[in-house]
Parts: C-alpha cells; sequence; structure tokens
C-alpha cells in the first residue's frame, strides 16, 4: 500500500513512516502541504494521514484538494486539538 503522511511537526512523521515501512508499506512523508500536493505521482496514493492544524494550509483544505485529485483515496487526519465540531467536519 502507497501511504502519504502529511505533519508539520518531524516526530510524528517519523513515527508514522517507520512503523508504517516496517509492516511493508510504501510511505512518503512530507512536513509542507504543499510540498505534498507537488510530490510526483501524487495520484497513485492509496492512503492519505493528514495533520488537522498546520501552517498555512489546514488539514481540511489539504483533504479536500487531495480527496479531489485522488476519489478514491481513503484519508485519515489527526489531530492533538480535537473537538466534536471538528470532528464533524471531518467526516463530512
Amino acid at each position: 500500500m502507497k501511504i502519504l503522511i502529511v505533519d508539520d511537526e518531524h516526530n510524528p512523521l517519523d513515527v508514522l513512516g517507520a512503523t508504517l515501512k516496517g509492516l511493508g508499506h510504501e510511505a512518503i512523508a512530507s512536513n509542507n502541504p504543499y510540498e505534498a500536493l507537488a510530490v510526483p505521482k501524487l495520484n497513485s496514493f492509496d492512503v492519505a494521514i493528514v495533520d488537522q492544524k498546520m501552517p498555512g494550509m489546514d488539514g481540511f483544505e489539504l483533504g479536500k484538494d487531495l480527496l479531489d485529485r485522488m476519489p478514491g483515496l481513503v484519508l485519515i487526519m489527526l489531530t492533538a486539538y480535537g473537538s466534536i465540531d471538528k470532528a464533524v467536519q471531518a467526516m463530512r
């Protein structure tokens, strides 16, 4: 499985990337949502794991852009700043 991980903090990128690679997946990590959108062969990902709160472009904007480009993509949103309103927004 090919997985895109986008988080502005390096620790989650390193941990998720290493864990997923250890499980046999191809994991591409980026700490910048704009750079993630420029990843070659962007449309070939099966899953995207995206941080909700990032500077410049938040996870909602990035997720919408990714889903527009890859309609079959499974999008997983992570956050340390959760609320019920944000959870409902993410599910939409």
